[in-house]
């Protein structure tokens, strides 16, 4: 999954690196996104996460993958 994220992340948002999601390990990433992104992920897209930024990787999955990848392409635009 993390994997996935960072393909779709790095076609959707080009020139930026989004290695880190593969380099961290556990169930849980940092993702970079500020607070006011966060809020705007719940808000328009229904994604939560703690407004630090981590999210649980282990709540991705071959049915929401694209979707959450698609959301976060869209508040980092």
């Amino acid at each position: 999954m993390r994997g996935r994220l960072q393909e779709v992340l790095s076609a959707k948002v080009p020139g930026r690196d989004f290695s880190y999601f593969t380099k961290q390990r556990g169930m849980f990433s940092f993702t970079g996104l500020s607070p006011e992104q966060v809020e705007r992920l719940q808000k328009e897209f229904a994604v939560y996460m703690v407004s630090n930024g981590r999210m649980c990787v282990a709540g991705l999955n071959e049915q929401n993958i694209d979707y959450v990848a698609n959301a976060f392409a869209e508040v980092l635009k």
